[in-house]
């Protein structure tokens, strides 16, 4: 395969079902990659999520150049496709674990990514446990991304959850995984703040995927920045 081939990813829609909680009791979130399914334990029992519905996703392979000059942001990258390879503002950047971020500045030949982890950086997202969406934005450097909006406080949110894309009108395609929730914030009276580890690493990658999807083009209000 050549350098700028299109591929096809396969972002995954999740289903559920309640299970009564066995008798050894399981308290970690478990997920069985082979068979496409999430246990997530719950007060009132075990969530089974499985993923069933595939939405298929075009997309361009670049390459990372690393750091654009002059710019010193552990949270910005440079790859080496642009305008000219079909690339256009807003578009999701991901590789096969995840969301990596999105196409900030595109000119002719180059383009610059805004990581995930951006303090500027905003997503809406799914709790696939709980089913419930709500914003996130890049934690800075503490490498996480934050969940600060639209999640209710009495809402329960297991430790592992995965979360993923919530789609609609946001800039970014539905159901690419964004990450594991890491602190669910439980305690939270009004403000909450989940805290949730990224899925996609850029340690020791040279390539990236850019999605190429037509519903990105209107960015929902919230997203912009």
């Amino acid at each position: 395969m050549g350098l700028g081939a299109k591929l096809r990813l396969e972002a995954e829609r999740g289903y559920h079902v309640m299970l009564p909680m066995p008798d050894t009791p399981i308290r970690r979130f478990i997920q069985l990659v082979d068979d496409k399914f999430v246990l997530v334990p719950h007060e009132d029992g075990l969530r089974l999520t499985s993923g069933i519905e595939y939405a298929k996703l075009d997309t361009v392979v670049v390459r990372i150049l690393g750091t654009p000059p002059g710019n010193s942001s552990s949270h910005t990258i440079e790859v080496d496709k642009g305008l000219d390879d079909g690339l256009a503002e807003g578009m999701a950047v991901v590789t096969g674990a995840g969301l990596v971020g999105r196409l900030e500045v595109v000119d002719r030949s180059r383009s610059i990514v805004r990581l995930a982890t951006h303090p500027a950086f905003r997503v809406g997202v799914r709790l696939v446990g709980s089913q419930d969406e709500g914003l996130a934005r890049g934690g800075g450097t503490s490498g996480h991304l934050v969940i600060d909006a639209g999640i209710r406080p009495d809402v329960q949110v297991a430790i592992g959850e995965v979360v993923v894309t919530s789609g609609g009108r946001s800039r970014f395609p539905a159901d690419i995984p964004v990450g594991r929730v890491i602190d669910p914030d439980a305690g939270a009276d009004l403000d909450r703040e989940i805290i949730v580890e990224p899925a996609a690493s850029l340690e020791h990658l040279s390539f990236v995927n850019v999605v190429l999807d037509q519903r990105q083009a209107d960015a929902g209000p919230l997203e912009r920045g």
